[in-house]
This record gives C-alpha cells, structure tokens and sequence, in this order.
C-alpha cells in the first residue's frame, strides 16, 4: 500500500477510532451513532489494524518526530496551539488534504484521553480558526473529492452534533450560516443542504418544535417575500431542488391567500414597481399572474393584468413595457394581449392617431433625437394601422401626423440623421416622400421645404440635400415628361464659385464625396462652351475676388478651374476653342513668374507643366507676337533654359495664325 492510500485510511481510521470531535450524551448519541454506521467508518470496516495504523501515523509525520509529539502532550500542549506549530493554520481550505492534518487529528485525541476533564474537539478548533460559515463551504466542496470525502463526512456529523448538542435550533443554525445573505441559489447551496438536514434531525430529535421548511424561512425572509419568491423561481429551474421549490411556492401562495392580500398588494410584496419597463420579462412576474388567476377562481370580484398595470404605469408605461416584453419570446404572448386590449380601449374612447401620439408624449422632443429610438414610435405605428383598419373612412397615415408636429424639414433631418438604420427608418423615408408627392410637390418645392436654399457652402453635405435628391429620382420616376434636375434646382438659387465651394466642401467628407463628384460632372458639362465662361462664373475676373497673379496657387477656386481644363483639354485638345480672360485679367509678366514659381516646386510641378501650356494657348489665342513672348520668357539665344519653350510657342503661333514658319527672334 503506497503513502497515499495509507494517509487516506489511516485519516478516516483516526476521525472513528478517536473522541476527538465531541463527547455525546443522551439522544444525541443516536444521532451520532447513526451517522458513524451508515458510513462504516469503524475500525473493522476499514479493514486496519492498529500496528497499520501506527505507520500510517508516522508517514504522516515527516516534520514532527513521535518523541516532539509526546513531548508536546507531557506537557500539556494545547490543542489549537499544534494545530499552529504544525502549520495547519496556514493551509488554507485545502487543509484536509493536508497531510498534517491527520496528524494533527491523532494528536487531539491523544489530548482527550490524557485531559478528559477539557473539553476539546477538533471541530471547535477548525470552527474557531475558519468561522462555521466557511468551515461547512470548505467541508462541503471536501466531500466531492475523492481523496477527502470520508473526512469530510465525518466532520459534517461532529459538526452537526456540536450544533444539537449545545441546543442549537434550526434557526439558530440558519443565522449562525448567514443562509439570509445567500443569493437567488440559496436551495441549491450546499450549505442549505447541511442546514437543511439538520433541521430535519433537530425536529428529529425535539418533535414538539417541528415548523416546515417555508414556516422556517419566511422568518429568515420576513417582510422580504421578494426575496423569497426570487429563490423559489430560482430553485424551480434546477432539478434537483424543483420539488422542494414547488412545495414552497404552493405554500408562499396559500399564504397570501389566508392572509386575505389582493393581486395589487402581492404585485408591491413582489416588488414589481420596482422592474420598471421590463416588469413583463422578470420571473416575478410569472409568479404573480399565478396568484392572480387563483384570486380570480375564488373572488366574485375579478381582477386584470391590464388593470393593475394601468393602475401603476398609466397608458405611456404600459405601452413602453409592452414594447420591452415584446423582443422576448417568453414574454411576447402576454403582452401582444395587453397591446390589443390597449388599442381597443383606446379606439372605444374615441382617440384619434394624433390623440395617442400626443398621450405618448412622441410630440415633446422638439428636436427629434430620440424619437426613432422611442419604443413608443412604434406603439404608435401599430395603433395607427389598427385604426385605419377599424375605420375605412378615417385614414392618416403615421407620417401625415409627424409632420403635423415637426413640420417636414425636421422630420427629413431626423429621418437624414439616421438613413436606412432599421426598418422604421426606411419605411419613414418613403412614406415622405409619398406625402410630398401627394401633396403636389415638385423638386423645387421640396428643395425650399427643406430650407436648402439658406444651407450655403454645405449644402451638398447635408443629410437634407440627400433626402432632396432621393425625392427628385423619386419625382422622376412618376413623372417622366416633367425633367427637373438637381442642378437646374441648386443653380436657380447659387452662382458656380458657390457650387464650386461646395464641391470642395463636400469632396472631403465620405458622406458626401459621391455628390460632389456628381455635380462637378454636372457643372463641367455646363462649362464645356467656353472655359472662358467658367473662368468668368468662378468670378475669377471680378475685382473683389482677384489677388496678385503670382499668389493664384493659392486660390482654391482658381485650382478648382484648372481642375476643369483637365477635363476641358481632354474632350477639346489642341487649339481648338479660343480662350484669353486669364490672361487678359492678370499681367502676362504675373502669370509667367507664376508658372516659373510652380514648376520649380516639387509638390506643383506637375500643375505647373500644365499651366504653362494653358498660359502658351492664350498668349496664342491673344495674339501674343513671338518676340514679345521671348521678352517674357527671357529668351535671347539658343542656350538659353526657354528657348525650346519658346520655339514650341513660335509653332503653335505660326500655325494657328496660319504664318510662315520662319519667324525668329
């Protein structure tokens, strides 16, 4: 037999052999004694004999020589104090896996043999160091191992037996385990289970003080039915302790019933007020509406769930509850019942869409915020197509009343806020934009419904613009024949530099980069007749907006014409469309120091390539003489950095004025 295997026996051949634990007397034997046999813990049992026993002893004893323990007990060491030297108060709540707890246990009944006038036990010891609360968890989770279940089951007996022999009651054990403080598991405890086997064997033993389990426990939980309730719902899902619960809530509910409490009253014991939206989806809940279907079997007087919440939570609350119970599946079918019994009260009173959209306070939220968000919102949604259905000759439509109290711009700006986020959001959207067209409202119309003629540079980067352009495709197609186009509607209200700007606005955000790009298409389409029209739209010739020529880099809007030559030279290349307003609006010295400054910078070298072969057109265009344009570009001689430059523009000059080549400096 290895080490191990004799520590295990040798441990539970010391827990029976010894009467270390406690010294019963009277009645009390019987208990103990039961406990001992069942468990066949005794000496024979076991299958030990002492000299076996003394080896298992020593094993257990590597640190502490048997002379150092005799010594210990010659002189009267107490108990508690090698339950130190051995280091056992250091164990943790492993300590019965301890090797030196056995010892330790042959020790203490060394002491009671040779001190029989002291009361000593070990269970006194271990209680002392680890308080009973913790001792019974720590014995509890010892009897599930292997290797520490029979120490552990003997401990719980001696425990057990110190508690009736000291005269400890059921609920004297009950406080002394802090079992109040357990949570909504307290039944599937393994502390209630040492408890509540010890109630049965002090009722056992003290018959004329028998109570039942819940009589027990309603003086633990007095004035906390809550509580109580909780932990039976709790216990009625395990299996294990499903019996016991449903015991229990029979007797919670015959309770209430002989005590004469009303649906109402048990509704505030369960604290049910205190659930807030989700008083449908909590377990009390459940709990509740058995009472009251029992109330009602025995009351001429019948109550309602719907009555009793009305009472409490008024039609605003009931229906945000409802909207909560709604997204659970075990919740869903009573309250689906409460809404149509809310609808129906609501239609017999006479109450109108806009009434109930008023009663639900969906009108307060001036901005709109949180009115997609509101559960509400589709209360009432719901109420207004039960409506329609009950009375054909009273349709409205949800939007028609939202409009009514935020007007269309602010519902378009909260619909844009929240673009095809759920399903409510969309089918809000199209339901304006049929409200608008059934109201005969044409893009324009819309356009200054929305206040979009006052947005500015950001119109294009407004939520609002993009509910404009989905009713202008939406306007189209019902109206083929009638072409009213965005940018007809955005011109007729802003010049093309206040375009431009905002395309330059817009591009930078993702949001909007999609519009801007296609109203710059637009736009450039619009200027394809002449960039000199759009230098002249950009307001690039005006007397407020010029700058000194060398500074235009620095322009946006002029950046934002060059960017319209790209796509200008690409549909028209060459020297096909004549083109002097730049140049005739800033000096010709200006614009060349202005192409010199660009392509000696990295980062514009590329834009300054393309300058100087717009400013050669229109010096061309212009009728610019070739040796006034070598003056400009410093051009003297063939080792001249332009003169290549300059020969190319001598060409292009020659060619387009249909000259002699030969032109020279």
């Amino acid at each position: 037999m290895g080490v191990s295997s004799i520590v295990l026996l040798a441990a539970v051949v010391l827990f029976v052999h010894v009467e270390a634990f406690s010294a019963p007397t009277g009645s009390s034997t019987r208990f103990l004694r039961t406990q001992v046999d069942n468990k066949d813990y005794d000496e024979e049992r076991a299958g030990l004999s002492v000299s076996v026993m003394e080896k298992a002893k020593a094993a257990l004893r590597p640190n502490v020589s048997p002379a150092k323990l005799a010594n210990w007990l010659n002189k009267g060491k107490a108990v508690d104090d090698v339950f130190a030297r051995l280091q056992l108060n250091k164990a943790g709540d492993k300590i019965l896996e301890n090797p030196q707890f056995a010892t330790w246990l042959s020790y203490v009944d060394d002491f009671a043999k040779k001190n029989p006038d002291t009361e000593t036990s070990a269970i006194s010891t271990l209680t002392k160091h680890f308080g009973t609360e913790a001792l019974t968890t720590m014995v509890q989770a010892a009897k599930k191992v292997d290797g520490t279940e029979a120490i552990a089951t003997k401990l719980e007996a001696s425990q057990m037996q110190t508690w009736l022999s000291s005269g400890k009651s059921a609920d004297d054990v009950f406080a002394i385990l802090k079992l109040d403080k357990v949570d909504d598991s307290l039944l599937a405890s393994p502390v209630f289970d040492v408890w509540n086997k010890y109630r049965k064997i002090f009722y056992q033993e003290n018959p004329t003080k028998v109570r039942s389990l819940y009589f027990t426990l309603t003086r633990h939980y007095r004035d906390r039915d809550d509580a109580l309730a909780r932990i039976i719902q709790t216990a009625k899902k395990n299996g294990a302790t499903r019996a016991e619960a449903v015991q229990l809530e029979t007797e919670q509910i015959r309770g209430w019933k002989a005590s004469g409490k009303t649906p109402n009253d048990v509704f505030s014991l369960l604290n049910l007020q205190n659930a807030g939206d989700n008083v449908l989806t909590s377990s009390q809940f459940a709990y509740w509406n058995s009472y009251l279907r029992l109330f009602n079997k025995e009351q001429h007087e019948r109550a309602s769930v719907f009555s009793i919440l009305m009472s409490r939570y008024g039609d605003r609350g009931i229906s945000r509850v409802v909207e909560a119970a709604l997204k659970t599946k075990s919740s869903s079918t009573v309250a689906k019942r409460l809404q149509a019994e809310q609808f129906q009260r609501w239609m017999a009173s006479g109450k109108s869409a806009d009434d109930v959209f008023v009663m639900l306070r969906l009108h307060v939220d001036r901005d709109g915020e949180k009115l997609l968000d509101s559960p509400l919102l589709s209360t009432f949604t719901k109420f207004t197509n039960t409506f329609n259905k009950q009375n054909p000759d009273k349709q409205t439509t949800v939007i028609s009343v939202l409009v009514n109290h935020y007007g269309d711009d602010r519902i378009a700006k909260i619909l844009g806020r929240v673009p095809g986020l759920s399903k409510l959001s969309t089918d809000l959207e199209m339901a304006l934009l049929r409200h608008w067209l059934s109201g005969k409202m044409d893009p324009s119309d819309v356009f200054k419904t929305l206040r979009l003629d006052k947005a500015g540079e950001s119109l294009l980067s407004r939520p609002l613009f993009t509910m404009f352009t989905k009713f202008t495709d939406f306007y189209h197609a019902k109206n083929p024949s009638k072409v009213l186009s965005t940018y007809t509607i955005v011109r007729a209200y802003y010049g093309d530099d206040q375009v431009a700007r905002m395309i330059m606005r817009a591009e930078t955000k993702p949001s909007s980069a999609g519009a801007a790009k296609r109203m710059e298409a637009v736009l450039f389409h619009e200027w394809m007749s002449s960039p000199d029209d759009a230098f002249r739209a950009l307001r690039l010739d005006q007397p407020d907006t010029l700058r000194p020529g060398t500074k235009l880099l620095d322009d946006p809007v002029f950046n934002f014409w060059v960017r319209f030559l790209d796509d200008f030279n690409e549909v028209f290349p060459g020297m096909t469309m004549p083109r002097t307003l730049w140049s005739n609006t800033y000096t010709s010295k200006d614009i060349v120091k202005l192409v010199e400054n660009a392509k000696k910078n990295p980062n514009t070298r590329e834009l300054g390539s393309k300058l100087e072969a717009e400013m050669l057109r229109e010096f061309v265009f212009d009728g610019k003489k070739p040796e006034i344009v070598a003056k400009l570009l410093n051009v003297k001689k063939k080792s001249d950095s332009n003169w290549k430059l300059w020969e190319k523009y001598v060409q292009e000059y020659n060619k387009y004025h249909r000259l002699d080549s030969g032109t020279s400096v």
